[in-house]
């Protein structure tokens, strides 16, 4: 986890997240509130393999955020990730972006 910006924290997700990793993922994008920033950018973009159990641990993930009025952001430049979420139709409630800048750019936007 990092903060690119003092209202965003970062969290970076790479490998495989499916059955056996994925609550691993909620449990540490939960932990990432704890940091207290606005808007949470979760960089899917190095996942190689991405199951229906990480679109659920990310689906929890944004009903956590939506009860604390925080935003989260999702990098999905790979396409094992963005895929999966397209395919699901998850793509109009999910907020996707492809790169850190974009995600960024679209966090400042979001508060201003």
């Amino acid at each position: 986890m990092s903060r690119p910006r003092g209202d965003v924290t970062l969290v970076e997700v790479a490998g495989e997240i499916d059955l056996c990793t994925a609550p691993t993922l909620r449990e540490n994008l939960v932990r990432a509130f704890g940091f207290q920033a606005n808007t949470m950018v979760v960089d899917l973009s190095p996942v190689t393999f991405f199951a229906a159990a990480g679109v659920t641990a990310l689906i929890e993930v944004l009903a956590e955020a939506e009860k604390s009025a925080r935003r989260v952001l999702l990098i999905t430049a790979g396409r094992s990730v963005g895929r999966v979420i397209e395919i699901t139709g998850l793509s109009a409630s999910l907020h996707c972006v492809g790169s850190l800048d974009a995600a960024l750019a679209e966090g400042y936007e979001a508060t201003a």
